[in-house]
């Protein structure tokens, strides 16, 4: 299984993060067999502490309390019409 691949840029002055992902959609498969319309949930999360140690969190996925851990609040995921045919990216 290869990892994931990501890089992240925070923006102070803008208020924002930004991340930029990989995912091996092979290891993904190998665990999730393809299906038409399949629907996953998933998160892009950031825990951290600014500058003056104060926790900072934020996430893509619109949580009810600081956890990122509930997954039923994660943000749908879906590629119409299913997965591509032939080999995974």
């Amino acid at each position: 299984d290869r990892a994931i691949e990501f890089t992240v840029r925070v923006e102070p002055a803008r208020a924002r993060w930004r991340v930029a992902a990989r995912i091996p959609i092979a290891s993904l498969l190998a665990r999730h067999p393809r299906s038409d319309g399949a629907e996953w949930r998933g998160a892009f999360c950031r825990y951290d502490y600014d500058a003056a140690g104060q926790f900072c969190l934020s996430s893509t996925a619109a949580l009810t309390r600081p956890d990122f851990h509930r997954s039923s609040e994660w943000s749908r995921l879906s590629i119409p019409g299913g997965f591509p045919a032939g080999p995974p990216f």
